[in-house]
């Protein structure tokens, strides 16, 4: 996109002002916002355009960018405005539809653009979608829970079958016990595989190579 083209995206008085900065805007291939010190849209690059899948970006300008967001994360828009208005940059991950509704996850980094006296005077805002690696993690996650889960039972029916079949051989009684001992001893070890998946989401305790050596070898004593 020539710079004749780059300034119907973005104001006069926020144009990048050397042919190197606007072919960097130009070229980057996440959508770039500039944002002034208020949180209002100033511009954002052609490509920002197409992935947000807005047909006329005039429509939006000077509009707050929180508008663009889900309510539920417009708290966090609103934090990362104020943190890179006072010159610290931020960095988040939300999800965001684009102006047409298709559903987006989106990692974003704000930064401030300094003046001549070394003050914010405007923000820069680049958000890289991240949909398609959301996806995988979450196919994997879900992979991850069910082969957890399958693991456990297996542990259960094992467990059961061995206390079946000593019910009536007293002199196996001992082995056995210590058999299921060892058995339960892995199954508590996949708290340390999958940690989230065994305490329901909520981590409540460390989980180190030590500890998963602990339980492991817990029924072995000394």
């Amino acid at each position: 996109m020539s710079s004749r083209s780059l300034s119907l995206q973005v104001e006069p008085q926020v144009r990048l002002d050397d042919g190197l900065g606007a072919s960097l805007f130009d070229a980057s291939e996440d959508c770039v916002k500039i944002v002034d010190l208020d949180g209002r849209l100033l511009g954002m690059n052609a490509n920002g355009v197409c992935l947000m899948e807005i047909d006329d970006f005039e429509g939006f300008r000077g509009t707050p960018w929180t508008s663009l967001w889900p309510e539920a994360h417009r708290q966090t828009i609103t934090t990362a405005v104020a943190e890179a208005a006072a010159g610290r940059g931020s960095k988040f991950l939300a999800d965001c539809p684009t102006a047409k509704g298709s559903p987006r996850s989106w990692e974003v980094v704000v930064w401030p653009v300094m003046g001549a006296d070394q003050k914010p005077v405007r923000l820069v805002s680049i958000s890289r979608d991240v949909t398609e690696r959301m996806r995988i993690e979450d196919e994997k996650a879900l992979l991850t829970r069910e082969l957890t889960h399958r693991i456990k039972n297996v542990f259960s029916v094992v467990d059961g079958v061995i206390a079946l079949s000593v019910r009536s051989v007293e002199e196996a009684k001992p082995f056995a016990e210590a058999l299921r001992r060892r058995l339960a001893a892995l199954g508590r070890a996949i708290a340390f595989v999958a940690p989230d998946e065994a305490a329901g989401g909520q981590v409540t305790v460390s989980y180190t190579l030590h500890g998963l050596l602990r339980v492991v070898l817990e029924p072995y004593g000394n």
